[in-house]
């Protein structure tokens, strides 16, 4: 272990919906993605353990299910956010996800 602390990052993508996104997702990276509901986020996927990128990862649309604002209201355009939580490898992640359409938000770390 290299001692550095682990991160939370975010990253959003104004590609495709929920569903079609968890699909290059699961296609991208050898994770297994399972369906949640809750009442801040409505729908969202969940992939827990992450491992090797980290602790977990989350998708959901970045739409409050009650008033359809942006939940991530720095990042409007942004159709679609993704939540790593505890990261093992930032630059290697983040890379993997550029590739699948998720740009880092501002702010992360």
């Amino acid at each position: 272990m290299s001692g550095t602390p682990r991160q939370h990052l975010t990253f959003g993508s104004r590609q495709g919906a929920l569903d079609e996104a968890v699909g290059r997702l699961t296609e991208g990276l050898p994770l297994s993605f399972k369906l949640r509901d809750s009442s801040y986020l409505g729908e969202y996927y969940l992939a827990r353990p992450a491992a090797p990128y980290a602790a977990s990862l989350k998708l959901h649309a970045n739409r409050d299910p009650v008033d359809g604002q942006p939940i991530r209201r720095d990042a409007p355009d942004q159709g679609l956010i993704l939540e790593a939580e505890d990261v093992a490898d930032a630059k290697a992640l983040t890379g993997l996800l550029a590739q699948m359409g998720f740009l880092p938000l501002t702010g992360n770390g």
